[in-house]
Parts: C-alpha cells; sequence; structure tokens
C-alpha cells in the first residue's frame, strides 16, 4: 500500500466541483464511495474530501466512517477559507470519520492565489491577524479532541508566515498543510520551505507543476507528479524526521493555470521587506526548467473540452501521478512521518 491518500481535488470536474468550459457538469459526478474504490484499486491509504455542512449531519458521518473501515481506509477532511463554525464543525467531523491517531482538517487562510496578495480587500496583515484569532478560538476544541489544524500554503503565505502562525495561534494545535507544488508560487523553493516547515507539518500534498515563462513573470500549469519541476525526493527527505505522523495526500494542480506576474513591482508590496536572495532559488528553477512562453500550457479543460474529455484527462493525470509515487516510495525506499503510524 502506498502511504498517502487521494485528493477529491485531484478531479474537481469529475466530482461536479468545477463546470467545463462551456458551463457543463459531469452525467454522473463521482461520489465518495467511488472515490473509495478508485483509492483501494490504486493501493491508497485513504481519501481526503471537503464534507459540507449536510454531510456532518450524525447520519451520514456514521455512513461515512463506515464505509471507509469497510475499505480499510483513513479520511482526511478538508476546510475552505477558515472560519469558525465551519472548522469546529469539521474539527467534530474528523474526530469521528478519520480512522488516524491524530485526525487532520485542511484549511486555507485565503482565497488569492498566484502569490498575489494585491487581491485582498483587507490588507494581508489584517487578513492575517483575522485567521490568527479564528484559529486561537478554535485551537481548544481541537486539543480536546486531539484533532490537528493544517493550514496550507494556498500560493498566498510563505514558510515563514505559517511559522509565525503556528507559534502565535499553538503548535500543539494548529500546524501546517504543505501544498508542495504552492511554495513556488510565492517565490520559494519547495525543498527548502520543507526544511523550514518540517517541525510544524500535519499534512501534506505531494503536487508537481511545470513552470513556463510568462509576461511578468512565470506561470504554473498542471502536470502528472514526476512531469514537472518538484523534487520530491528532496521534500519527502526533509519530511522524513518529522515528529509529527503524516498520511500525505496525492494531489493535482488546478485546471486554471496559475500566472505569478513577480516582475510587476507592486506583486511584492503586500510581502513586506523580503531579502532578494529569497528569490534566486526559484530562479534558478525557473532558468533550469521553465518552459518557452508559445509552448501551449492549457489542459483540455482549459481549451474548452467537452466534458467526458476533461472526466477522463483528470481521471488519466490523478493515477499516472500515483504510479510515479509507488515508484518513488518502492524504488527508493522513500518515507515520511506518515509511514510510522
Amino acid at each position: 500500500m502506498i502511504p498517502c491518500v487521494a485528493t477529491t481535488s485531484s478531479c474537481p470536474h469529475a466530482f461536479g466541483y468545477l463546470r467545463s468550459a462551456t458551463g457543463d457538469l459531469p452525467d454522473a459526478p463521482l461520489l465518495i464511495p467511488d472515490w473509495m474504490a478508485i483509492a483501494a484499486r490504486e493501493e491508497l491509504a485513504g481519501i481526503e474530501l471537503p464534507l459540507s455542512a449536510a454531510q456532518c449531519q450524525p447520519d451520514a458521518l456514521a455512513l461515512l466512517r463506515d464505509t471507509a473501515q469497510n475499505y480499510g481506509m483513513k479520511v482526511i477532511v478538508d476546510a475552505g477559507i477558515a472560519d469558525a463554525e465551519e472548522l469546529r464543525r469539521l474539527v467534530q467531523a474528523a474526530h469521528v470519520v478519520s480512522g488516524m491517531e491524530r485526525p487532520v482538517v485542511r484549511v486555507v487562510m485565503t482565497g488569492a492565489l498566484c502569490g498575489d496578495r494585491r487581491t485582498l480587500a483587507s490588507g494581508w496583515h489584517a487578513h492575517y491577524n483575522a485567521v490568527l484569532e479564528i484559529l486561537r478560538s478554535v485551537a481548544p476544541l481541537a486539543r480536546d479532541l486531539g484533532v490537528s489544524i493544517a493550514v496550507e500554503n494556498h500560493q498566498d503565505a510563505t514558510s515563514w508566515d505559517l511559522v509565525n502562525l503556528c507559534e502565535e495561534a499553538g503548535p500543539d494545535a494548529i500546524g501546517v498543510c504543505l501544498d508542495t507544488g504552492n511554495a513556488l508560487a510565492v517565490c520559494e523553493d519547495p525543498v527548502e520551505a520543507a526544511k523550514r516547515l518540517a517541525p510544524y507539518v500535519r499534512h501534506v500534498h505531494l503536487k508537481d507543476y511545470r513552470l513556463y515563462f510568462a509576461a511578468d513573470g512565470f506561470r504554473l500549469a498542471r502536470c502528472v507528479a514526476g512531469d514537472g519541476v518538484v523534487d520530491f525526493p528532496g521534500i519527502l527527505a526533509a519530511l522524513a524526521d518529522t515528529p509529527h505522523t503524516l498520511l500525505p495526500g496525492i494531489e493535482v494542480g488546478a485546471q486554471a493555470s496559475r500566472h505569478v506576474t513577480l516582475l510587476q513591482d507592486d506583486w511584492w508590496s503586500p510581502y513586506g521587506v523580503r531579502p532578494i536572495t529569497d528569490l534566486l532559488a526559484v530562479l534558478r528553477i525557473l532558468w533550469a526548467h521553465g518552459l518557452p512562453s508559445d509552448r501551449d500550457w492549457r489542459t483540455p479543460w482549459e481549451k474548452g473540452a467537452p466534458s467526458a474529455t476533461v472526466v477522463r484527462d483528470e481521471m488519466r493525470t490523478f493515477v499516472r501521478s500515483v504510479s510515479y509515487f509507488r515508484r518513488l516510495f518502492s524504488s527508493q525506499g522513500m518515507r515520511v512521518g506518515a509511514t510510522r503510524g
């Protein structure tokens, strides 16, 4: 068995989370039992998924727990942008359905993407402080139930931001979900981010990106794991001695490519002062592996393909990514904290 879980966000159109370019949804969107069956077929240890308020009702949670137990699977729960009421509900849900010694709820700080904090109406610092207060308010419940809240570097927060957030909110309950690809969006080397965050990491999204040169910066494009620029052996080595039990999620990038406009002066202003040397590592990756700006980066979804084509492409990309990690974990004896329990 591969010590990883299958994330539903890898197949957003197949699940009906995302319409096609023509506005269509799949004729038969994937359901949770379908995803568990796919994860079982691919020899994965569990699934990661969001839960609506209705899915957090006692009967629904009991059914999810029993279905997961029948498959011998663990469950990791996803939240949206930090909200105290939702987080309390999902912490309680994870306690019921997870099957893990230390259940995990993954949450994000903002809806900002591409490292572009200019999109935050309240400004980065005000938003950071608001999220900090939400996490502090939910932390006692998480402690009582033995649940970890893992804040993702969702193309908005740097590794330094997340270290500070954990320390201020209480690292016994609040940790990090390290998304390996998203570090690039805030101009960080994924391996260096993993090293810095290792003591705080409670969950991981193993995600790759291709890099393309683009106007005012670079573009991050969805790809099969192993076909992009992320150094997964380096990241797993950095996390091998983390003190926390980890069960990483295999995740494929979003259907829409991400345009990081780091050459625009005001892109940097919400970050405050950052040493220029912070930028060198990601520029080295871009110069070594960046593809020409006129190369077609678009997925079938971006090209306006019909729904059935998009579903097939999502599943193919996910299954090929799982195959990459199967080879990596078995051939190189790679491990992270997850493999300990």
